[in-house]
């Protein structure tokens, strides 16, 4: 009797065996694509995993679709235009916002620190749940800063993650001129960090200012968690020194309202309206 391992069979040539492999009798055939096939792979099976109604979702099950231009860094070298609605300086705080929530969307000045004062209840009261928001601060120096928070402020004492916020800064004060972006570093972690005793807080040293006890002073190192200046200086401020007078700070958000919370299983859902 003849033996050979599995997969190889035993073939005789004149009085000597040889094992040769097993030929497979069958050959796969490759799947011809369906008339009624709709998208690619991944979409046919989110489709048939969840319904097709999870495809017009832009968070489905809470998760964030992959085209969500935030959910990447924010892009440092491009500039959103003006739109229709855009008048004064938010015609050039417009720009900005290239690649975020609120590049299409009109936006309305919530808090001014000329009107609404320099505490951070005051702050919470025209902020809080209003989603995304744009921070301008304006030094005593001339010189203009701030940073964007994509997650916004919602007064609950946590960190609010998320890769695409940034810092900004125009350093001669000429809103009407191209500013320098600083994208966030080391992932979403500490973007912004939501505590009241903190005050304004762009990650533990990016950009701080209207902190409790001293409100009108403004705080900036940066390195560990935005990027530094393109010169390499470590402060968002012209002299180098991470500490400056504040003159004013104005937040923008979307002329939509406030955000609306809904739960969705164990996730808590954001949208409007």
């Amino acid at each position: 009797m003849l033996y050979a391992p599995p997969g190889r069979v035993p073939v005789m040539q004149g009085s000597v065996a040889r094992v040769v492999p097993r030929v497979r009798s069958s050959i796969r055939a490759r799947a011809e694509p369906r008339d009624n096939d709709e998208g690619d792979v991944i979409e046919r099976f989110v489709s048939k995993l969840f319904g097709k109604q999870a495809l017009q979702d832009q968070s489905p099950g809470g998760l964030a679709r992959l085209d969500n231009p935030e959910m990447y860094y924010a892009p440092v070298d491009k500039f959103a235009e003006p739109l229709p609605s855009d008048t004064g300086d938010i015609r050039h705080y417009r720009q900005l916002l290239a690649d975020t929530q609120l590049e299409k969307t009109p936006l309305v000045k919530v808090f001014d620190t000329e009107v609404d004062g320099w505490g951070m209840d005051a702050f919470g009261k025209r902020l809080y749940t209003l989603g995304a928001t744009l921070v301008v601060v304006k030094l005593v120096s001339g010189e203009v800063v701030g940073g964007y928070n994509p997650s916004g402020w919602i007064g609950l004492g946590e960190d609010r993650n998320s890769m695409a916020a940034f810092l900004f800064c125009w350093p001669n004060g000429k809103v009407q001129e191209r500013p320098i972006k600083l994208a966030k570093r080391g992932g979403a972690a500490l973007s912004v960090l939501d505590y009241v005793e903190k005050g304004i807080c762009f990650a533990p040293d990016g950009l701080a200012c209207m902190k409790p006890g001293n409100p009108k002073v403004a705080r900036s190192k940066l390195g560990p968690y935005y990027d530094v200046m393109p010169g390499g200086a470590k402060t968002l401020f012209n002299d180098g020194k991470k500490q400056a007078d504040v003159e004013r700070i104005m937040c923008y958000c979307s002329a939509d309202g406030p955000e609306t919370y809904e739960l969705d299983g164990i996730v808590w859902k954001t949208g409007r309206g």
